[in-house]
This record gives structure tokens, C-alpha cells and sequence, in this order.
């Protein structure tokens, strides 16, 4: 139920909660022209307010629609009808429940705090403000390595195409382990000074926002980000008035005393005339709408990597601000987004305008002061994952354990060394130093131990086996056996005796024997 009395106190009841909003405006509505109900025209859908996401018309069971204490029978009264409109909900139920609840929206029907938007037959989900991506926001969004040198991503819009919002939304996930840093900002054109800011401050998060008053600044002081770990940040702006989540952690609230704009009225009609009434409130209701409005946005700023800045280090995916996503752009190429300094796409070489020696160069410089860094989850283009284990010699953050190669690769690559060969008609600098984790690194270590004592214990068997004694066997020519074989059971040759001759005999002790060894 919607309802405004005469006192232009607007009321908004959903079953059992209400809520209220008093203002100072006219209390007279003019409304001559045409009532929709269900939707609008298509082509209207981009003049409505920007505060109206909504694109789309309504689809469901419409009843009991009151105007005023008239009821009106809306396909009767119509002027006209668009889509498929039918009376009666029996059918649309009907299809509903035979259905089932597969295809209806449940608590965890998207991943990520992703939300659940019902359709006809199905639903869908809204991954904007999770910086994740897929059909159920479980894919890791488009992602980019800042390095210590410094990296930014500028997205600027065109001159006849930059806009004045009233209400923002920015997400973004990250990882890092950065004390200060600055992660975005936006910028107004010259001479306004407006701007909103996302950063790090002392390990935590925190947005300073400024619309035409003083900075209004929101933070999160409960927790550490600066941990290495991936974070994700949720932030809203109506007005001055502002929310912010980290992770999964309670939204923190923020409300500007003498913001709202019917405050800053009643305080300004103090020291008004009456006969200036009017006049002065309608000025002075265009004024507070203009200092709750961000005026011209002209950039997006991403790494912070500028004169006199805090450029960030770490990787940042899946950013969103108010329907753009400029890591994806930046990734797709857009005309409107440059890529500067050492920002790099996940799964990407390293840029190609630098020479293996100057790469190699500059990574020995690094190594001499860089911190060491801890294990950083990332996920390449392809899904593939890795871990990269504390060093003392480089600050890069690897995307993968993994060897970097294409189709077109000669040459073989080895994990464990520090910089693989390339094909040096690609140009390409060598890539980063590939770090293993110590687990994988003692599994091998004993994989080679058991593999060499293995083949030591063979080649000990194979010289006992070549160089054993096989014996010897002492044969008295002069003796026949009783057999008259030529050969003896052990193979040796037995001459044949003559016919006729006596046996000799001779005493048990000088009975030759056999020995086996």
C-alpha cells in the first residue's frame, strides 16, 4: 500500500512493515496523463528516474488494484494492452506450482550474497555486487595483478556522455598486503571537486566521498585486510547518506548529520522571510538536491599509481561501479580504457615493450629490498589455480604455478627454474619467477630419494648376479659312471668306455665329489 496524506507524510506498507517519509515540496499532484500499470513502454524505460532500475515490466498476478477508493477493472478500462495480459491468476498458479521449486529463488539460489531474481520459468542472478561472475556468481571475475612498480587502469567518459548520480554502488575483491593504498577513485570534471575514493588505511577499508559539502568518510575498523587473503567491498551512496560491508561482516551505516534536505530547509527558514517563503524553498530544495548529487564523473581510476599517490600491489577483480564493469572492458580492449604501468591481466605475458635484459634488470633491483609475500590464491583466465610461497628475492604476485605456454613453444619449459626459455621471436620478457609451495617441493624430494635407493638396490643385485662363483667339477676320465650317456646331467661330455674293459675300483675315499655353489 502506498498512501500520502495532507500533511505530505508518504507511507509504504508491505504486509506487516511500514515505512515513512515526510517532505517539504508541493502537496499538490498534477497527474493528467496516462496511469501504467504492469510496466511502460519500452522506449520509456531510459527516460525514468536513475533511482528506477528496474527494465523490465512486471510479471505475475496483479489483484485488488485501488485508486483512491476506486477499483477499477483494469482490461476493461484499458486504453490499451501490451504483451500477454489474461485475466485471472488460476493458470499462471497453476504453471507455477507444476514448476517446482528448482526453478523458483532460495536462500542460497546464488553464490556470494549474488541476488536471486525470479523469471517466469526460472531465475537468474545478479552478480554485480560480488565481484564474481557466472550463471550463480561462483566464477572468480576478470582479475589484474598490480606490481610493485606501479600500475593504473583509467576508464574516461566520453564528454557528451558523463553522468550526475544521486546513488552509487561500487564492489570490488582484492588481495593484498598493503597497509595504505589507494584501490579507486572517481573524479568529477575540473573545477567541481567531486570525487568518491575506495582505500586502504592502516589495514582497513575505508571510503571518503565529497558531493559538493565536506568528505564524508565510512569505515571498517573490525577487521585487517592487509592479511593477503581475497576481500571483497560493498559500497553504497544515496545522497550523503552511505553503507559498507567487507566480506561476510554487518553492513556499517552512515548518516551525515543535516544531510537530508528537508534539515538543511527547516534550518534555512529560520532566518527567512515569509513573503520569500516560496521563492527561497524552491531554491533551496534545487540546492540541497545538487549537494547530494555527484556531478559530471569524468574517470574511474584503478591501482591509485599516480604523482603523489599510494599505488596499490596485490590483485583486484570483478570491479562495479554503477553498471560498468572496467575490468572487464580493460580486458576486452574498450577504446575508453588505457592500461598503464605494471597492471597485468591474469593468465596474460607480461607486456611486450620490454626487453628481457631491462625485465631481468629491474627484477634484480627489486629483489634487494622487496618484502617478502605470502600465499596469495589467484585464478588464471583458463581456471587454473596456484599458490605463491614467501620469498625473499621477488614481490610479484604469480598468478600460477603453473609454466606459461601457447602452441606455438619450441622449447620446453621446467617449473622449477626461475625464468623459463621462450622463443625469442615472440619477443617476450621472461616471465615470473614460478615459486612452488614447500609441500610439493618435499613430495618430489622424497619421490627422487625412494626412486634413486631403488635403483641402487637393482644395480647392487644385477653385480652380485654377474660376478657370482659357479663352481667347478673335477672328472676322472679314466672312470666310467653307470650310465653310458654321452652327457652327464649338468651338461658336461663323458668320453665313451671301450668295450671289454674291467671297472676299476677304488676305495670310498677317493670317490670323487661334487660341489654347488
Amino acid at each position: 500500500m502506498i498512501s500520502r496524506d495532507t500533511n505530505n507524510l508518504h507511507t509504504v506498507k508491505i504486509d506487516t512493515k511500514i515505512t515513512t517519509q515526510t517532505t517539504m515540496g508541493a502537496k499538490n499532484l498534477d497527474l493528467k496523463g496516462d496511469l501504467y500499470v504492469g510496466g511502460v513502454a519500452k522506449e520509456m524505460y531510459k527516460d525514468l528516474p536513475k533511482l528506477v532500475h528496474s527494465k523490465e515490466g512486471f510479471q505475475g498476478c496483479l489483484a485488488s488494484v485501488d485508486l483512491n477508493g476506486r477499483l477499477p477493472d483494469l482490461l476493461s478500462d484499458a486504453l490499451s494492452n501490451a504483451g500477454q495480459v489474461e485475466r485471472g491468476c488460476e493458470v499462471a498458479l497453476l504453471k507455477a506450482d507444476l514448476q517446482g521449486p528448482s526453478t523458483t529463488c532460495q536462500e542460497d539460489s546464488c553464490s556470494n550474497q549474488g541476488v536471486c531474481l525470479q523469471q517466469w520459468e526460472g531465475f537468474s542472478c545478479d552478480c554485480s555486487m560480488t565481484s564474481f561472475g557466472g550463471p550463480l556468481c561462483n566464477d572468480l571475475g576478470t582479475t589484474y595483478i598490480f606490481g610493485r612498480d606501479g600500475g593504473l587502469i583509467v576508464y574516461t567518459w566520453p564528454p557528451n556522455d558523463r553522468p550526475s548520480t544521486r546513488a552509487d554502488r561500487l564492489a570490488v575483491g582484492f588481495s593484498t598486503q598493503q597497509k595504505d593504498a589507494v584501490l579507486v577513485r572517481v573524479d568529477s570534471s575540473s573545477g567541481l571537486g567531486d570525487y568518491l575514493q575506495l582505500q586502504i588505511e592502516r589495514g582497513n577499508i575505508k571510503v571518503v566521498f565529497n558531493v559538493g559539502t565536506d568528505d564524508i568518510n565510512i569505515e571498517e575498523t573490525s577487521k585487517f585486510v592487509n592479511d593477503g587473503k581475497y576481500h571483497i567491498v560493498r559500497f553504497t551512496r544515496s545522497g550523503g547518506n552511505a553503507t559498507l560491508q567487507v566480506d561476510d561482516l554487518p553492513v556499517i551505516e552512515r548518516y551525515p548529520t543535516g544531510n537530508i534536505d528537508n534539515e538543511r530547509l527547516a534550518i534555512a527558514r529560520q532566518r527567512i522571510p515569509y513573503r520569500l517563503g516560496r521563492v527561497v524553498d524552491e531554491w533551496l530544495l534545487d540546492k540541497g538536491r545538487q549537494l547530494t548529487i555527484f556531478n559530471s564523473q569524468t574517470t574511474i581510476k584503478i591501482g591509485g599509481w599516480e604523482k603523489g599517490s599510494r599505488p596499490f600491489q596485490g590483485q583486484l577483480s570483478g570491479l562495479y561501479y554503477n553498471g560498468l564493469k572496467v575490468l572487464n572492458m580493460a580486458a576486452e580492449g574498450d577504446p575508453n580504457v588505457r592500461v598503464e604501468g605494471s597492471a597485468r591481466l591474469v593468465g596474460d605475458m607480461p607486456s611486450s615493450s620490454i626487453t628481457p635484459q631491462s625485465s631481468a634488470s629491474a627484477t634484480g633491483n627489486r629483489s634487494e629490498t622487496s618484502p617478502s609475500i605470502t600465499d596469495i590464491t589467484t585464478t588464471t583466465a583458463s581456471n587454473r589455480q596456484g599458490k605463491q610461497t614467501t620469498t625473499p628475492q621477488d614481490d610479484l604476485l604469480v598468478a600460477s604455478a603453473e609454466c606459461p605456454s601457447d602452441d606455438e613453444d619450441i622449447d620446453p619449459c621446467d617449473p622449477s627454474s626461475a625464468h623459463p626459455p621462450l622463443p625469442e621471436a615472440k619477443g617476450y620478457p621472461s616471465p615470473e619467477v614460478i615459486r612452488e609451495s614447500s609441500s610439493t617441493t618435499g613430495m618430489v624430494v622424497g619421490i627422487v630419494a625412494a626412486a634413486a635407493l631403488c635403483i641402487l638396490i637393482l644395480l647392487y643385485a644385477m653385480y652380485k648376479y654377474r660376478n657370482r662363483d659357479e663352481g667347478s667339477y673335477h672328472v676322472d676320465e679314466s672312470r666310467n659312471y653307470i650310465s653310458n650317456s654321452a652327457t652327464q646331467p649338468n651338461g658336461a661330455a663323458v668320453k665313451e668306455k671301450p668295450i671289454g674293459v674291467p671297472k676299476n675300483k677304488k676305495d670310498k675315499k677317493n670317490k670323487d665329489k661334487e660341489y654347488y655353489v
